[in-house]
């Protein structure tokens, strides 16, 4: 059928013919007999031209279009005899079944496992604001301490064993998603990532039979199927780009094996092969309990350890063999064996062909040797259990790396957060690139250097665990980012608890639970005293205190040395290893003497973030608020001349008001003062009002927020702009007719000014900033139930506002503007 090979056209009645003979053959299935007829009519995935054999088709494509139709042809052949690949076969020819299941290969929940890991150890609880939090060895409290969380500040553990009465144990869920997780190929991702029970390896090896499963699938004409596949991936890509989408992650993942196994990709592909002829001879007998189901974690992991058994470490633990079994059946294919130099390359040649001394030069011949490095030693090690330490090592050693970079990326964050804590909005940040950042930052060159090679050790950390990070949490794909570049938000790099930022929260977090988890099952196989572990917070830890290398100046060069490399023509590569001796300079090198991390909170706080219920009641208690006198007001609004005075004034007075909140202050205490002396702000820089720096005192502060709050909304619509762009558009519904009447009747009952400056704390405290609620619902309350829920204290008076729905809420506020502006011709102050 392939006329680019066979250099002569086929024709329909060879074809038919052949089609006959396939459906003869009694040990075809009917399903092996609709596949070959598919294939001798160059008729498969209709859906994505690149796997349809064409003249002057690449090699490339080619090749992997060949191992998606090896490993169909296994499974359409095989899944009868063998339970345990009904799997993969079912993910190929009807993927509805497994909707909503746990498929092989993909990650799950780390934060849940971390969870029940440690509890083991102690007991998780949570504070009243359902933030968790662990107490070790025996897990009954017996301290009292505050809550770290950003904004929360809690009571949290208790006395004598007696946890106090607002805090409760933790329910502990699991948020591990079912489909396929992994998402669109990230090409800066160049490292395969463990699984469960798998091996990096194992784990890419299995990925790609799923990918092939599902791009045929995907490339079915049956809409159900195409549905079921589009669904799997939770949208990630359009139906008609379905099949592409697998095509593109099949590549991928054929890439990563071939990092992880140390092998180009034309080797790679051959040890695919080898692992679907491994799946084809499975015995039936000893697959009759294999696990069909995978609704549950717990029956993903018993398949894939039985998978993982059976088919992929024995293709593994054989792949120098496998592979040149493979490509000696190449060699021996009489349309494409003839090459002598291919023949020399995969030594299938014996002493036939000679390339002459000088061959011994060309780095054709010499690219497919055994790269010795940490992969190749893993997989060496798979065959031994004399060396514990080791093991450890490197199972874990595909995150370990990244440790190197963790001072530097604590650096950055401690510098972020002094430039930017509670002087930035989220919108700003959102907006600010990283290279505008650098070249607006007014930082001298040698510190611009410097912020940039921190910056480059933050985004190295990430490429090297972004996958097993991301599934910390959680997250939208607006949070989470492929890697950092001067085009990247300033965002992304802000330690936060929302937004692209919790992804650099989440890095630092990830890489402490990293060292302790190593360094406490190091002290667990040599049967030391977790105690005797030093201790260090991160703000303080050098890279002598970590379990921190270079994979290639440091570790490469350790393994290296313990191993001895013979080559011998026609016999191929030979490698051996000292583990013992290794083991023991790896263990004196890199792990005696590390420090068990205490994790430090590193969040900033943005600007708009103090306009939180919890902030504002905190204030309010902390620090008991009383209004500004009316004559005052207005003199304060009177020296604001423009639209950025009032921006500026209202930025600096919400950093005073997000510490006050969290750390209190005397009432009485002048603001310009407080600004001084503890927030080191100049007063006159700041507040820019003479008389707000003359007349306001820490009790008024709130009276001052609300003040400046409806001065810049009032000329921000003077000016023809939206003062309400934060708010979810659910609340901005145009006021209709016959509720004009009903919000006349609430203004008798208000000041006009208390009513603005109310109703507008609660707009930019409860609807700009609710991001992780259900809006819509919230719309249909009444204003008086949103202001009873916010406010309690002064709901009686709103009681009047119970038949006008919260969808009208700002319409309400601009309309009660408009009318105030009409009836004086002066401020409202």
């Amino acid at each position: 059928c392939n006329a680019d090979m066979s250099q002569q056209q086929v024709t329909d009645e060879f074809r038919e013919r052949l089609i006959e003979i396939v459906q003869s053959l009694s040990s075809f299935n009917t399903e092996d007999k609709t596949l070959a007829a598919c294939l001798i009519g160059n008729a498969q995935c209709p859906n994505l031209d690149v796997m349809q054999v064409t003249p002057r088709q690449s090699d490339e494509v080619r090749s992997f279009s060949a191992l998606v139709i090896h490993i169909i042809s296994a499974l359409t052949h095989t899944a009868q005899a063998n339970p345990l690949n009904s799997i993969l076969h079912t993910l190929a020819s009807n993927p509805v079944e497994l909707l909503g299941s746990f498929l092989p290969s993909m990650p799950e929940d780390n934060l849940f496992l971390a969870q029940q890991a440690f509890g083991e150890s102690g007991q998780w609880y949570v504070c009243p604001n359902d933030h968790p939090y662990l107490i070790t060895e025996c897990g009954n409290p017996v301290e009292e301490y505050q809550c770290t969380a950003p904004g929360c500040h809690a009571r949290i553990g208790g006395q004598k064993h007696k946890l106090l009465s607002d805090n409760q144990k933790a329910h502990l869920t699991d948020e591990s998603q079912r489909g396929y997780i992994p998402g669109a190929p990230n090409v800066h991702n160049r490292n395969a990532v463990p699984e469960r029970s798998l091996t990096p390896a194992a784990t890419q090896l299995l990925r790609i039979m799923v990918d092939a499963a599902l791009l045929w699938a995907a490339s079915s004409e049956d809409e159900a199927i195409q549905q079921a596949v589009v669904d799997m991936t939770h949208a990630i890509a359009r139906t008609s780009h379905i099949a592409a989408f697998y095509w593109s992650r099949l590549k991928h993942d054929v890439s990563l094996l071939a990092v992880a196994v140390g092998k180009g990709e034309d080797d790679t592909l051959m040890l695919t092969h080898q692992a679907v002829r491994c799946m084809s001879e499975l015995p039936r007998k000893s697959m009759q309990r294999a696990q069909t189901s995978l609704s549950t974690r717990k029956e993903r992991a018993a398949w894939e350890e039985a998978f993982s058994t059976h088919v992929l470490q024995p293709a593994l633990q054989e792949m120098e063999t496998g592979i040149q079994e493979g490509w000696d059946l190449v060699t021996g294919d009489r349309r494409l064996g003839n090459d002598p130099l291919m023949q020399a390359v995969f030594e299938a040649c014996g002493n036939s062909v000679s390339i002459g001394p000088e061959g011994v030069l060309l780095p054709s011949l010499w690219r497919y040797r055994v790269l010795v490095n940490v992969d190749h030693l893993s997989r060496t090690l798979r065959n031994t259990n004399n060396h514990p330490v080791l093991s450890s090592f490197l199972r874990h050693e595909h995150s370990l790396r990244a440790l190197q970079y963790l001072p530097n990326i604590v650096r950055l964050q401690r510098f972020l957060l002094d430039r930017f804590n509670r002087r930035i909005t989220r919108t700003s940040a959102s907006k600010t690139t990283v290279k505008q950042f650098l070249r607006n930052c007014g930082l001298s060159p040698q510190e611009r250097d410097t912020t940039q090679k921190l910056m480059e050790s933050f985004n190295r950390a990430w490429m090297l665990v972004r996958e097993s990070v991301v599934g910390l949490f959680p997250h939208s794909q607006d949070e989470v980012f492929e890697h950092i570049s001067k085009s990247s938000s300033l965002h992304c790099l802000l330690p936060t608890e929302t937004g692209p930022g919790r992804c650099a929260s989440a890095l630092v977090s990830y890489l402490v639970g990293v060292q302790n988890e190593f360094l406490l099952e190091y002290c667990r196989i040599t049967s030391r005293s977790t105690t005797s572990l030093p201790s260090v917070s991160i703000l303080d830890a050098t890279s002598a205190q970590l379990v921190a290398y270079d994979t290639d100046h440091h570790l490469l060069p350790l393994v290296m040395a313990h191993c001895q490399y013979t080559l011998e023509v026609g016999k191929g590569t030979h490698v051996e290893y000292s583990l013992a001796a290794l083991e023991k300079q790896l263990e004196q090198r890199f792990i005696v003497g590390r420090a068990n991390l205490e994790k430090q909170e590193l969040r900033v706080v943005f600007s708009d973030d103090v306009r939180n219920s919890s902030d504002l009641t905190s204030l309010r208690r902390r620090v008991p608020q009383e209004p500004l006198s009316s004559v005052v007001q207005h003199q304060i609004v009177s020296e604001l001349q423009s639209l950025p005075d009032v921006f500026k004034a209202l930025g600096n007075v919400e950093i005073a008001l997000g510490l006050l909140a969290s750390s209190g202050g005397l009432e009485e205490r002048p603001l310009s003062e407080y600004l001084d002396n503890v927030l080191r702000m100049a007063p006159a820089e700041c507040l820019v009002s003479p008389q707000l720096q003359k007349s306001c005192l820490l009790k008024h502060i709130l009276s001052l927020w609300q003040i400046l709050q409806v001065e810049k909304n009032r000329r921000l619509v003077s000016n023809g702009q939206d003062p309400f762009e934060n708010v979810d558009e659910v609340f901005k519904q145009e006021l209709p007719e016959e509720l004009v009447e009903d919000v006349d009747e609430v203004l008798k009952s208000f000041h006009c000014d208390v009513f603005l400056r109310e109703l507008l704390e609660f707009i930019e405290v409860n609807l700009g900033m609710q991001h992780n609620v259900d809006q819509g619902s919230r719309a249909e309350w009444s204003i008086f139930d949103g202001m009873a829920e916010y406010l309690p204290s002064v709901s009686e008076k709103w009681e009047v506002a119970e038949g006008i729905p919260l969808a009208y809420v700002t319409s309400v506020w601009l309309y009660a503007l408009e009318k105030q502006n009409r009836s004086a011709s002066h401020s409202i102050y």
